[in-house]
């Protein structure tokens, strides 16, 4: 029994190597519920708002510096023990 659910998961990492998708909870999940749907859509509207927003850009931006910053000082030590 373990072996098989192991042998799923891993044929699930191997088919979605990004991630699992995610679920419509309307279409996919057949919930109709009006306010459902308008909560879905108030998501929406406020993901695509935060994404506009420069702040958030910068802190897009500014994560991507540090984990460059991060792997630049990973390399200092191979530098320090070279002679």
């Amino acid at each position: 029994m373990r072996q098989s659910v192991l042998l799923n998961v891993r044929a699930l990492h191997e088919r979605f190597q990004d991630g699992l998708p995610l679920l419509d909870p309307v279409e996919d999940m057949k919930i109709d519920d009006p306010r459902l749907r308008s909560i879905v859509r108030e998501i929406e509207d406020l993901e695509a708002r935060l994404a506009e927003n420069t702040v958030h850009k910068t802190n897009l931006q500014q994560n991507e510096r540090v984990e460059e910053f991060d792997r630049k000082v990973l390399t200092i030590p191979r530098y320090m023990a070279a002679p």
